[in-house]
């Protein structure tokens, strides 16, 4: 029998607080074609609140998201923070087709050092 799997690839992902979290994501222009990259971290996927919102920046390649330091130091600030996170392209403005690209677990471990402000 055939099976058909459109789970998006999962990547777990350990961070460290304070640090500015980016990952580069390669697809190619007719899959990006008239979409944006939407990415958030929430504590579960069921969670109505977002924990922080990853920023996007287009490439050559695809895209560049990127969870600020200010975020990554906040989510970590009291402890290991264990959540979960997705990236996704949509079209501007909502609606169809949508594509989940990656998704998994998140921790971000507190920092030692810290910049001045």
């Amino acid at each position: 029998m055939a099976e058909l799997n459109t789970l998006p690839q999962v990547i777990d992902i350990d961070a460290y607080g304070g640090d500015t979290l980016t990952i580069h994501i390669k697809a190619d222009s007719t899959t990006i074609a008239g979409r944006e990259f939407t990415a958030q971290v929430r504590l579960a996927t069921d969670d109505s609140t977002v924990d922080a919102t990853f920023t996007s920046q287009s490439t050559s390649e695809g895209a560049d998201i990127s969870l600020a330091a200010a975020d990554s130091a906040r989510l970590s600030a009291d402890g290991l923070y264990e959540g979960v996170w997705d990236v996704q392209l949509a079209p501007v403005g909502g609606g169809d087709p949508v594509t989940t690209l990656g998704y998994g677990a998140l921790r971000i471990h507190p920092d030692v050092t810290r910049a001045s402000p």
